[in-house]
């Protein structure tokens, strides 16, 4: 509310003859979203406004960060006649003023520990996730206030490997710009690696391979399993040292199609044995389609290394 005094001094000045003197500064950085008039007055002619009862009125948006913008006169008179003033001005010195904006400078060394966390996040007991390389854009300042970052993979494919991140930096949780972040994801798994050299066709036994976890920053193709190494031989020639792939090795099925199969249905501590007819090939680990073979149904199953299959029902 306007003081008493202020309002008198508004009289005075909104009087026919009467004249604000006012000056501009030639320079001002503003940290704040607006331009205010205390930002761009001297500070006497601001005190001078201030006594007349008016308050820090914004003028304008600050420019963006490590920008400039010209404010002139005309902007301050169109915000003191909005407010009220109806009498002339005096501007000494400048006609305008050159105002910018604060930033504060962004480290990418923060950057890249928030994005390594994000990765470790998304591991499991199954797949322990590591950030092997990163490669983070140029980003200058940022504005004053609390900095977070909203990260999120780009596409479908797997973390493992090179991989695109969209990060959002979040001023007191305003978007303040998005960046693309390159990484490199590694990850540990068992492998099967082979000791000799395989030929197309040949059996590969356990004396072949070495199993033992390796940090992998690529998968090319699904990997062998311990639960799928039986009975497996060499799809193509094979050099020693290679990591196995299903795509290198056929695997003999435990499941054979239109053959019986034993099959054990479980529901808690419950199992019923029975045999159905395997409406599909598969091998450890592979789902398969069966037919009972007195009702006819159709049901899906675990394939067992043992060549069983296991149906969990329902309650």
């Amino acid at each position: 509310m306007m003081t008493l005094m202020g309002f008198c001094m508004l009289l005075w000045a909104n009087a026919e003859n009467n004249v604000l003197s006012l000056a501009l500064r030639q320079e001002v950085t503003v940290n704040a979203e607006k331009v205010t008039l205390s930002d761009v007055l001297q500070s006497d002619s601001y005190q001078r406004v201030k006594q007349m009862g008016f308050k820090n009125y914004p003028i304008t948006s600050a420019p963006p960060i490590q920008g400039k913008r010209v404010l002139r006169t005309f902007q301050v008179e169109q915000i003191l006649r909005v407010n009220g003033y109806r009498g002339n001005y005096q501007w000494q010195g400048a006609r305008s003023v050159l105002v910018s904006r604060a930033g504060r400078d962004f480290s990418p060394a923060n950057l890249e520990e928030a994005v390594r966390h994000w990765i470790e996040q998304q591991s499991s007991p199954e797949n322990d996730y590591r950030m092997e390389r990163i490669v983070t854009p140029r980003i200058g300042k940022v504005p004053p206030g609390k900095l977070t970052y909203n990260i999120r993979k780009r596409g479908n494919r797997g973390l493992v490997g090179r991989n695109s991140l969209s990060v959002d930096l979040r001023v007191n949780d305003r978007v303040f710009r998005t960046v693309l972040v390159q990484t490199t994801i590694s990850v540990e798994r068992l492998v099967a690696t082979l000791n000799r050299d395989m030929e197309r066709g040949q059996i590969i036994g356990e004396d072949d391979v070495t199993w033992d976890y390796r940090r992998l920053d690529h998968i090319n193709a699904p990997l062998v399993t311990p639960e799928q190494f039986s009975q497996i031989s060499a799809r193509t020639m094979i050099r020693a040292g290679s990591v196995l792939t299903k795509h290198q090795v056929a695997i003999t099925p435990l499941v054979i199609r239109n053959q019986p199969t034993r099959v054990t249905a479980r529901n808690g501590s419950l199992k019923v044995r029975m045999k159905a007819m395997a409406m599909d090939n598969g091998s450890a680990g592979d789902h398969v389609r069966l037919k009972n073979l007195q009702t006819g149904k159709i049901f899906v199953g675990l394939v067992n290394a043992d060549g069983s299959v296991v149906v969990e029902l329902t309650p």
